[in-house]
């Protein structure tokens, strides 16, 4: 995630942690005072990449597409 003023951050995300449990699919990004991010950028297992820009401060849902 990109956005003006702020350091790139990246997430990573497991698709199970152990036996009968599993973590929070949602990641999380500050944006400080920022009200929007610049770019968003997901790259999926399969290669694919999906990229947002201009995106504005609050939850958002990205999917890979086929």
């Amino acid at each position: 995630m990109e956005a003006p003023g702020l350091p790139l951050q990246t997430r990573v995300m497991s698709a199970g942690d152990s036996f009968l449990s599993s973590s929070s699919k949602r990641l999380f990004f500050g944006l400080g005072s920022q009200e929007r991010a610049t770019r968003v950028t997901v790259r999926w297992p399969s290669g694919k990449v999906s990229e947002r820009s201009d995106v504005p401060a609050g939850p958002i849902l990205i999917r890979e597409r086929d």
